[in-house]
């Protein structure tokens, strides 16, 4: 996830993308699985922290004030349903990855589950994001087709019982600083273009980075996606 300096120099951008394709193609840990997601009660911002003193928290809490949000720059219409926070879907230990934010993603045609990784403005870097979300999307990928297909009608889960989770995005969703600000952060924003563009063609993953807007009469920004 991480790189010294405040860029990877042109030379080793390949390596370190060969790394990342090679750490997704192992398999999981044996006895990873949940049996169930029955630990989840309610759907929306359900982390402790009332007062949202973490600033990805923050930035959950505003995801999730609004039910539907339009996406902007996938060449069609399309919209994202914040569902479910901070999921957790291996059973190991407290060290294990936890998606922020789990959606739906909805096109003219059809819907897929999205896996958001939050990030504030000062927080790591895109690059760093991108390997956080792909360590989500991994486990995501590997749960059976039927893992919810029994859910009841009433769980917080329910809107997920006929979407395929091995078709799951990613998405790292972050205001614009975080791509932008001078140094690292826009370096690793270079850098992970060529990341997402890799994973999609080997791996056939699609991770989508995302400006969240300070208007939530303002579309999700899609800053860059692999065609």
């Amino acid at each position: 996830m991480e790189f010294k300096g405040s860029r990877i120099p042109e030379s080793q951008v390949s390596m370190h993308i060969e790394e990342v394709i090679s750490q997704w193609r192992k398999p999981p840990p044996s006895n990873w699985m949940r049996k169930d997601l029955g630990y989840i009660k309610v759907k929306g911002y359900r982390r402790g922290d009332k007062g949202r003193t973490k600033l990805e928290h923050r930035q959950e809490s505003i995801l999730f004030a609004t039910p539907i949000w339009r996406v902007a720059g996938l060449n069609e219409e399309v919209t994202f349903i914040p569902v479910l926070n901070a999921v957790s879907l291996a059973n190991q230990n407290t060290k294990q990855r936890e998606i922020d934010v789990l959606g739906i993603l909805t096109f003219p045609d059809h819907s897929i589950p999205c896996s958001v990784e939050m990030k504030s403005a000062t927080t790591n870097h895109a690059w760093y994001a991108i390997v956080e979300n792909l360590q989500h999307l991994k486990l995501l990928h590997s749960y059976p087709k039927d893992f919810l297909s029994n859910v009841p009608n009433e769980s917080p889960c329910n809107q997920f019982r006929d979407l395929p989770l091995s078709e799951g995005w990613g998405m790292v969703l972050a205001p614009s600083s975080f791509f932008n600000s001078e140094g690292k952060r826009e370096n690793s924003f270079r850098h992970a273009k060529g990341l997402i563009k890799s994973i999609k063609q080997r791996l056939e993953v699609t991770v989508l980075l995302a400006c969240l807007p300070d208007d939530a009469d303002k579309p999700i920004e899609v800053l860059f996606h692999s065609d």
